[in-house]
């Protein structure tokens, strides 16, 4: 039973954007980039987080680049 176990872990993990972009982006980032998602009544995908996270980051960017 514990290969089971292992193997459906596995396949939670690969599906799940959220821990897929935490492994490659800041948890608050991802959490906001999630959260910013819902809230406009879309789908939480790996697309869509990346995205969002592109975003906030340019954004960023450019507020301290203009000072």
């Amino acid at each position: 039973m514990k290969t089971l176990d292992v193997e459906s872990e596995n396949k939670i993990n690969n599906s799940d954007p959220i821990k897929i972009s935490l492994n490659k982006y800041p948890r608050l980032l991802v959490l906001k980039a999630a959260f910013e998602t819902l809230k406009e009544g879309n789908k939480v995908t790996i697309s869509e987080l990346e995205r969002k996270i592109y975003l906030f980051l340019s954004y960023s960017y450019k507020i301290k680049k203009s000072h």
